[in-house]
């Protein structure tokens, strides 16, 4: 899944190379999009097994929050997530990058910034943030198709 809707040609081509279901957000999820995603799916697979999620979205408390919306309105879907792993995080840039394309965390939601610090740690522990676009497609791709291919089965 991605946070934006521009991921919407790299998530097709993840769907037609690994055979695999996709959704562009278009921000924060919308629960009725869920819900329509997930009757699709049971109409064309029937039970939906317990879901690994592969997660585009910002390094900063609103990406959180947007991936963890959506895997809790999979779960009012009686849809389980056992992993989410976010391809956006500051491992997979270099120090040269952290430096060019981190951005300060707006301070004025205190409580979120808090919350998130504690559980992803900013950029070396520092309230800054990553846009999910600064991830050269090529680089995400690769990641995609490192992380994913534990999960893949034969057709």
């Amino acid at each position: 899944f991605a946070e934006k809707t521009g991921f919407v040609m790299f998530l097709q081509k993840a769907q037609r190379h690994y055979g695999i279901t996709t959704i562009a957000l278009g921000g924060a999820p919308s629960q009725l999009s869920t819900e329509y995603l997930c009757s699709q799916l049971r109409e064309k697979i029937g039970t939906i097994e317990p879901l690994v999620l592969f997660g585009i979205t910002d390094h900063d408390p609103s990406g959180a929050i947007i991936s963890s919306s959506f895997q809790d309105q999979l779960l009012h879907q009686d849809v389980e997530v056992v992993e989410c792993h976010n391809l956006i995080k500051p491992a997979h840039y270099t120090e040269q990058e952290l430096e060019y394309f981190r951005f300060p965390i707006p301070s004025k939601y205190r409580g979120r910034i808090e919350s998130w610090m504690n559980e992803l740690g900013g950029i070396d522990g520092q309230p800054f943030g990553l846009e999910a676009d600064s991830m050269p497609k090529s680089r995400l791709w690769d990641l995609l198709a490192e992380q994913i291919k534990p999960y893949l089965r034969e057709s």
